[in-house]
């Protein structure tokens, strides 16, 4: 099946037009404080991606389900169905319509058929978004999220009717726009998972600020997704550099 998309704001008044948060106006900061916890980024985000399931039969082209996700997606590599074709898995970044400030990211899972959600997992890398995921066949999906380091999780998306498992994360320099997977021959060790990763190497300024250098190529061996590592790294030129591959995959 396909599944088109579509980003909508939506802000405080949700995607039914009902307001999804009691007004904001006069409160003390406690009291704004606590109103932000109760409806955050999850519960009223600013956006939602709404979804269309297209099914393709011979000659005919029909609709079979619409639903809405919360939050955002980042590509097309975001989004995953279920080999058997019976749920289909997003990665999404999602932003408070009460406090733009609160963003952070989630993995949700959804039956194909109806729409209903069977699993998540949220507010993962508070106050970062996600610049790369990949889906691994049924059992495996790696995020990537930046803001000055580049967590790379891990995640276990091998059971469609529960919440995904966080298995690892890990902290490394620079990020990743693009996520490949690939299947090597060790010497002495027979075939290994490895993850190719392409983005960018960055930098910090006298004042902290991240400013993006030159085009970083890394290796991660995702063997054992409970322990991922990272191989190797290569950066190439330097700020202002370019490839056509951050762009198209191909």
């Amino acid at each position: 099946a396909l599944y088109p998309t579509q980003l909508q704001w939506v802000g405080r008044t949700g995607a039914t037009g009902t307001p999804v948060a009691p007004p904001a106006n006069g409160l003390s900061d406690d009291a704004l404080e606590a109103l932000v916890d109760e409806y955050d980024e999850w519960t009223a985000p600013a956006y939602r991606t709404y979804v269309s399931k297209i099914d393709l039969d011979g000659a005919t082209i029909s609709a079979s389900a619409t639903f809405d996700v919360p939050g955002q997606l980042v590509d097309q590599f975001a989004v995953s169905e279920t080999s058997d074709g019976g749920h289909v898995r997003f990665a999404t970044t999602a932003r408070s319509a009460l406090d733009w400030t609160r963003v952070s990211n989630g993995l949700l899972v959804y039956d194909a058929f109806t729409g209903d959600e069977t699993g998540r997992v949220t507010h993962l890398a508070p106050g970062e978004t996600i610049f790369a995921a990949r889906f691994v066949g049924d059992a495996l999906c790696y995020l990537v999220t930046f803001v000055q380091t580049d967590p790379l999780y891990a995640i276990d998306v091998s059971d469609p009717l529960s919440d995904p498992v966080v298995l690892s994360e890990l902290k490394v320099d620079g990020f990743s726009t693009y996520l490949h997977p690939a299947t090597v021959e060790v010497p002495s060790e027979g075939t290994a998972d490895r993850l190719v990763g392409l983005g960018r190497d960055v930098g910090l300024t006298e004042t902290g600020a991240v400013v993006e250098q030159g085009l970083q190529l890394a290796l991660f061996d995702v063997d054992d997704p409970a322990a991922v590592t990272r191989l190797d790294v290569r950066v190439e030129g330097d700020r202002g550099s370019s490839s056509d591959a951050l762009d198209d995959h191909r």
